[in-house]
C-alpha cells in the first residue's frame, strides 16, 4: 500500500509542477501625482500618443534681476514644431517630448532653460530613431532643430 500512496503523490507533485500557474489579474494603478509626472496627450498624425515631460519643480527660470522667466515651451507647441520639421512619416509608432536639449549620456553638456527642450519619433522596423531639438525663439515661437538621427545606445 505504501507503494502506491508514493507514486500517486510523486505523480501529483509533478503535475503540480508541470501545470501552468495561474496568472495574477492586472491591475491598474494610478498615475502619478507629482507635477513631474509624464502626461499624454494626442499628435497631430491620427492615432499616435505622445509622451510629455512637465516643467520640472526644481527649475525655477529667473532673469538676471531675478524676474521669472515664464515657462512657454509646452508639449503641444513643441510637437507641432517637431512634426512640421519632420514631415509625413506614417512609420512612427510614437513621440516623446522631454524638457532641455538633449545631450549623449557621459558626455558634458552646458545647461539649457525650461524653454529648450527635445522632441524623439520612434519609427518601426531597423530605421533609427528621429530626434528633434527645440526652443522659444526671440519672437515667442517655437523653433525646431532638423531631424537627425537619434543615436542608439550603442553608438
Amino acid at each position: 500500500m505504501k507503494p502506491i500512496i508514493a507514486t500517486v503523490f510523486s505523480a501529483a507533485i509533478f503535475l503540480a509542477a508541470c501545470s501552468p500557474a495561474p496568472l495574477p489579474t492586472p491591475t491598474v494603478s494610478p498615475a502619478p501625482s507629482s507635477s513631474t509626472a509624464p502626461s499624454s496627450t494626442a499628435s497631430a498624425a491620427v492615432g499616435l500618443k505622445v509622451r510629455c515631460d512637465r516643467v520640472p519643480d526644481y527649475w525655477l527660470p529667473a532673469d538676471a534681476s531675478g524676474s521669472p522667466i515664464p515657462v512657454t515651451l509646452m508639449c503641444d507647441n513643441a510637437v507641432a514644431a517637431a512634426e512640421a520639421a519632420v514631415g509625413a512619416d506614417p512609420g512612427i509608432t510614437s513621440i516623446e517630448f522631454h524638457y532641455f536639449f538633449w545631450c549623449r549620456p557621459g558626455v558634458y553638456c552646458s545647461i539649457t532653460t525650461a524653454n529648450n527642450g527635445h522632441v524623439i519619433f520612434h519609427l518601426t522596423g531597423l530605421r533609427p530613431d528621429i530626434l528633434v531639438q527645440v526652443w522659444v525663439d526671440e519672437a515667442g515661437g517655437v523653433a525646431a532643430s532638423s531631424p537627425q538621427p537619434f543615436p542608439s545606445p550603442s553608438s
